[in-house]
């Protein structure tokens, strides 16, 4: 049995709870990621355990129960969450030769610095994203590695109505305003969604002709537009979306053979 200590802030929430979120995260009662998840980190790190191969026993660590475990006990250490954790916590997990894949922008301190510096692999969603993180860090080897979904539960309806679809979450960062009106230049009608179940947001997709997302600040991956060019929408975007940065990333079948292997891809890079 290969132990693995997972550290991360990224953690399913109470559904019994109602959490109110940080600025720039979800809450359990507000935005697309409303219930089970916070946020599209919450997600990612969820569908990747329940990847794991047989023979891995995962103990998830968080901050505030870093001390009831013994780093050493394990046989390898991810990091996949680096925010909440203090300067001391990252240094002891630099000296650890972690696996350290971050899903969003992260703030340089040297702290953190040291973790990536130190790190086995370091791992993002896009090249993209990478290439911002190498502006301030030098770590040994790096990979990318987009996020694993269920793509079944995506569908092309075929026929598209004239729309311009928006959703994401409520936040003047995701571009909400911009997409407007990149629709009414187009001609297009715009709908936009938030505070909804992610199912109807698919379904929105599987007959919108277009899908808009202009965000205002740099996003590593975006799962929205990856659903999108599953579900056969044109899309308009920009490069703040770190999905734009891979190869043929608006080839549908490209795209859903890259996520349907993420999975397997991050466990393969764990075990390097």
């Amino acid at each position: 049995m290969t132990k693995i200590g997972w550290y991360t802030h990224h953690i399913q929430n109470d559904p019994n709870v109602a959490h109110s979120g940080a600025q720039g995260q979800e809450s359990v009662s507000s935005g697309l990621f409303s219930g089970r998840f916070a946020g599209g980190a919450e997600m990612s790190d969820y569908d990747y355990q329940q990847q794991a191969p047989l023979g891995f026993q995962i103990s998830i660590v968080t901050p505030d129960t870093f001390d009831t475990h013994d780093i050493h006990s394990f046989d390898s250490v991810v990091v996949t969450g680096t925010d909440a954790f203090s300067d001391d916590q990252l240094n002891q997990l630099s000296k650890c030769d972690p696996f350290v894949f971050v899903h969003h922008l992260q703030m340089p301190r040297a702290s953190l610095e040291n973790l990536i510096n130190g790190s086995r692999l370091f791992v993002t969603h896009t090249p993209a994203h990478m290439a911002r993180e190498l502006l301030w860090t030098n770590p040994r080897k790096t990979a990318q590695v987009l996020s694993y979904f269920d793509t079944s539960k995506i569908h092309d309806d075929g026929y598209k109505h004239p729309f311009a679809l928006w959703a994401a979450r409520s936040h003047p960062l995701k571009g909400q305003l911009k997409a407007h009106q990149w629709a009414i230049n187009a001609g297009y009608e715009f709908k936009s969604l938030t505070n909804v179940p992610r199912e109807q947001v698919l379904d929105a997709m599987a007959f919108s002709e277009w899908f808009v997302h202009l965000p205002l600040g740099f996003e590593s991956e975006c799962r929205a537009v990856m659903e999108a060019v599953l579900s056969g929408c044109k899309i308009h975007t920009n490069d703040n979306v770190g999905i734009t940065s891979v190869e043929d990333w608006n080839d549908s079948d490209h795209l859903r053979n890259m996520i349907d292997k993420a999975g397997d891809t991050f466990w393969r890079l764990v075990q390097q």
